[in-house]
């Protein structure tokens, strides 16, 4: 879609930021969800930052360094941009890892940026909505356990602090903004930190070191202003930082939501992204679906994939040919990536963010890289010696466990010149890179209003459809009705515990499935050609008083080649993928289980006399089933096929060897069928604990969402007409303001 030259990035921002106080005035008086307008707030931030972004001609390239906590980020970054010096400090828990942007200065400069009062306000604010919710889901937790308690003559479950239910199963049933305020406000132990709101802090060293351990106050697990820290620009006196920015994230499974989402909104100022996956687990299913799922639409079109400690990733190959490991590695690496590409894609929504991962003018393939092979490479050409125990030391004897390993590849194998040259091609794209995204933002933006536009008025007119059924309702009436309510849903317990109980059997029951047609398959890969060559050789024996004897001897050969072996552990591994594959989509019936829980709760509601909205239901019911993932199937096959060409390294085997193939054969399909069976139980296993946890919960949120209605209905009852005329207004305001920024884009 073109942008038309009546909507300009700039008046989208002046429209968003005059909505923006009239919107938080009707959050405070509960016509919509509050959550709902601290992602509006945070639209205007990006959009913010990408008009200035847009507007700076001479603007450095921003580089986006991401991957899973321990990717090997910080390494990556002291080997391409400090030469190998250890400037940015690892991480020893993902509790101490910090976003970063990185910069040129003529001297070390460190400058903390605190959150504003704006900023901190919302993470009160979501604080405050986190432990409001919280008290009454606890509520009702209690009343739950009390009442079991009661009907088994005082046995039942043990009632757990408000604390331990917090931790233990409600904070992950909050939306990222809620939780990221109850981490963050939690954290500050000392209260005067909080006069530092608003401000930034600039540290000066003249030295790099003596700039690092400063700022652990600042970012470290224990500082003392850690919480208040919104990020923290580093700028240094090197020369590769004068045409880079580069943004070092903490990972994207980082278990602490606030950086998660603070690490979500700098990825938009990212030009380029470098995806660091470590070799041990290259890129593998649960990694990309991750990586598509955490990475935001930032207009980020070339991902560069870099396979991290490949040193580590050779390790399964000790005491093999070192050129034999390495290409089988990096092949295996390859392989197993594009099919694990190709199977994630099938299934997911994020298609574009994935493609973007094999599809873009920087590199297409992935580029595999070691830190540790450059400081050692580094270190035997400065004739220096590696200190014994550490990190170095150890990687550098195990690839010496390789046979053939010369030190001459060490450099290679760091791959750091493919760094540097996609480093390169970048710059050299930058213009042209940061133009495709200047032209993209605007259309992302207005997209991103319109919807949420779309949500709040989605709320405020259910809420008004609520006030108007309260035509004959006291406030008394009211809070009769919903503790009827109240009281129906939880005797509606045993009922959608069983319903949850069921569905994890029917899982176990395809699960059995899955094993038991991966088992019957083998059968069909067990078997390969033998061909019989038969040699005929004539020998005379001479005599001398009789004549010569004639003898016929035949000598039979058997020959396999391993080619067939290797097509059928592939085949195997392939027909597996496909049954689990098939398997996993109806592990558990959803629709099934959505309407027998609709249906249930639907009773419940006719029982109170309560009209109901199917979106009291159908909203929980949406909350369980995103939480309920599945894991996806993956079979490394590689490896199989890697110990078969060790045995085998010209390709077939004859006569003795020839039961040694079938042998192999065998094991490897076996290895396969258990990989497979192990990944399933394991899948189940998480699937029926998911079960479980809704199955305990479920009501509880239901019934803290109808709590809340109740509260903010009573609120409203005193003056119903004049209300409803409020927000009756309000969702004709939004849907003019929605159809104006329909008509102008």
């Amino acid at each position: 879609m073109k942008a038309k030259d009546s909507l300009s990035p700039e008046k989208l921002l002046e429209r968003m930021r005059k909505l923006s106080p009239w919107l938080c005035q009707k959050a405070e008086e509960h016509f919509y969800d509050e959550a709902l307008l601290y992602t509006f707030r945070s639209e205007i931030s990006g959009l913010e930052k990408n008009i200035q972004l847009a507007r700076d001609k001479a603007r450095k390239l921003s580089i986006g360094i991401i991957g899973q906590v321990k990717a090997g980020k910080s390494s990556f970054l002291n080997t391409v941009i400090f030469d190998g010096r250890q400037i940015l400090p690892k991480a020893a828990t993902p509790m101490t890892a910090a976003l970063t942007k990185i910069s040129y200065s003529d001297t070390p400069t460190a400058i903390v940026h605190y959150y504003s009062i704006e900023e901190w306000d919302n993470l009160e604010n979501a604080n405050k909505s986190f432990l409001k919710n919280l008290e009454n889901a606890y509520s009702a937790y209690k009343k739950k356990i009390e009442d079991d308690a009661q009907k088994n003559g005082g046995r039942g479950k043990t009632l757990l602090s408000i604390d331990d239910y917090e931790k233990k199963i409600f904070r992950t049933t909050q939306p990222d903004m809620l939780q990221a305020g109850r981490e963050l406000v939690q954290m500050v132990k000392d209260k005067s930190i909080l006069d530092k709101l608003g401000e930034s802090k600039e540290l000066n060293q003249k030295s790099q070191d003596a700039l690092m351990g400063q700022l652990k106050e600042y970012v470290g697990a224990d500082g003392k202003y850690t919480p208040i820290v919104s990020y923290v620009e580093l700028m240094l006196p090197d020369d590769k930082l004068k045409d880079l920015s580069i943004i070092d994230t903490p990972g994207l499974n980082d278990p602490i939501t606030s950086r998660t989402l603070k690490t979500k909104e700098f990825l938009r100022e990212c030009d380029v992204a470098f995806l660091l996956s470590p070799c041990s687990q290259f890129m593998d299913v649960n990694t990309i679906e991750l990586m598509a799922k955490r990475l935001p639409d930032a207009g980020i079109k070339n991902i560069v994939v870099v396979g991290s400690k490949l040193d580590s990733g050779l390790l399964n190959m000790k005491g093999k040919d070192f050129k034999f490991a390495y290409t089988s590695s990096i092949k295996s690496y390859e392989k197993g990536f594009l099919e694990n590409i190709n199977r994630v894609k099938r299934h997911s929504i994020e298609r574009g963010v994935i493609d973007s991962f094999v599809k873009n003018e920087i590199a297409e393939k992935p580029i595999f890289f070691s830190s540790f092979c450059y400081l050692i490479d580094k270190a035997l050409k400065n004739k220096e010696s590696l200190q014994p125990g550490s990190e170095e030391e150890t990687a550098y004897r195990n690839l010496q466990s390789l046979k053939g390993f010369p030190d001459s590849v060490l450099y290679q194998l760091s791959g750091l010149d493919k760094i540097k040259d996609a480093m390169k091609r970048v710059l050299a794209q930058k213009e042209e890179i940061i133009s495709g995204k200047n032209a993209t933002f605007l259309e992302k933006a207005w997209r991103n209003v319109l919807g949420l536009l779309g949500q709040i008025q989605q709320g405020a007119y259910q809420l008004k459809k609520d006030l108007e059924e309260l035509e004959e309702d006291s406030p008394e009436h009211l809070k009769k009705r919903y503790d009827a309510m109240d009281t129906v849903l939880n005797s509606s317990r045993a009922k959608i515990t069983a319903l949850f109980e069921t569905a994890g059997f029917e899982a176990e029951k395809s699960a059995v499935g899955i094993k038991r047609n991966c088992g019957m398959e083998m059968g069909n890969y067990d078997s390969f050609k033998v061909e019989t060559h038969t040699e005929e050789e004539i020998i005379v024996e001479p005599h001398v008083l009789k004549p010569d004897t004639v003898v016929k001897t035949t000598t039979k050969t058997y020959i396999a080649d391993t080619a067939q072996v290797i097509t059928n552990v592939r085949g195997y591994a392939d027909k597996c993928l496909m049954h689990a594959d098939e398997g996993f989509s109806s592990l558990f019936n959803e629709e099934n289980l959505k309407r027998r829980l609709i249906a249930i709760i639907t009773d419940a509601f006719k029982q109170s006399g309560y009209n109901y909205d199917v979106d009291d239901i159908l909203i929980p019911l949406e909350t369980v089933f995103a939480q309920i993932s599945i894991p996806q199937i993956t079979v490394d096959h590689h490896a199989c096929i890697d110990k078969l060409n060790s045995y085998f390294p010209h390709g077939s085997a004859q006569n003795s060897d020839v039961h040694t193939l079938h042998t192999l054969q065998v094991e490897c399909l076996s290895d396969i069928a258990q990989e497979i069976e192990n990944q399933v139980d394991g899948s189940v296993k998480a699937v029926k604990l998911a079960m479980t946890k809704q199955a305990a919960t479920f009501v509880d949120q239901i019934c803290t969402k109808l709590k809340a209605t109740k509260e903010k209905l009573l609120g409203m009852i005193k003056n119903k007409e004049n209300n409803l005329k409020n927000i009756s207004d309000f969702i004709e305001n939004i849907k003019m303001e929605k159809e104006k920024l329909a008509q102008e884009m």
